[in-house]
């Protein structure tokens, strides 16, 4: 029935309605999002590590934030305002992460996995760094550098007032997910000082935009 709405659902030119229809991509991703969710719930029920199942339904519900934001621009692209102000939102920050930089749109791909790498980041802030003590902060800045053969964006997560960390001795795979920057690629760099992890993450813009 909904197909059949949508299909009837066009302009006397016959263009589709491109606000109906977004609002039913929206709806059916939502839906299918919170079904994936619910079917690990259930099929993960015996599990005994909950943290990892937990962590699992989480990193669902980043998906489903750079889906929304995706959807309302037809799926083209995404503010990294718009990405990132949920995304930090979601974590409850109380307003200890800054984030700010210039305008700049994402493609589909590096919407969803700056969306991860955000979650990630701040997810282990809240566990072992910044976040998890009361002074603590994180600084998120974003840059565009044109000097280079071709424009490139850069992300700065700087953590700062959280305890001692060191680097991990075992590779989670969270840690694999950050250590795949902002689309994939790898390009970057991580230190573990006193008060808390900088990470830097570079990418080309042709990568950013890109499908």
């Amino acid at each position: 029935m909904a197909d059949f709405y949508a299909a009837r659902a066009t302009t006397n030119g016959g263009a589709p309605m491109d606000g109906f229809v977004t609002a039913l991509h929206t709806h059916r991703m939502k839906n299918t999002l919170a079904m994936v969710q619910a079917i690990a719930s259930q099929t993960l029920k015996g599990v005994t590590e909950r943290d990892a199942v937990e962590a699992f339904a989480r990193r669902i519900g980043a998906m489903g934030v750079a889906h929304d934001q995706l959807l309302q621009q037809d799926w083209a692209a995404a503010s990294l305002f718009k990405v990132v102000g949920p995304m930090l939102d979601l974590h409850g920050d109380g307003g200890r992460i800054s984030a700010y930089g210039p305008a700049v749109e994402l493609g589909p791909k590096a919407t969803v996995s700056i969306s991860l790498l955000l979650h990630e980041l701040a997810t282990n802030a809240a566990k072992y760094g910044a976040l998890s003590v009361p002074d603590g902060k994180v600084d998120l800045l974003w840059t565009i550098d044109t000097e280079g053969v071709q424009p490139a964006l850069r992300v700065t997560w700087e953590e700062t007032g959280g305890p001692t960390v060191s680097e991990p001795t075992k590779r989670s795979f969270g840690s694999r997910l950050i250590q795949m920057g902002l689309i994939g690629k790898g390009g970057v760099d991580k230190r573990w000082l006193p008060g808390g992890l900088v990470a830097r993450f570079e990418s080309s813009m042709t990568d950013i935009l890109g499908r």
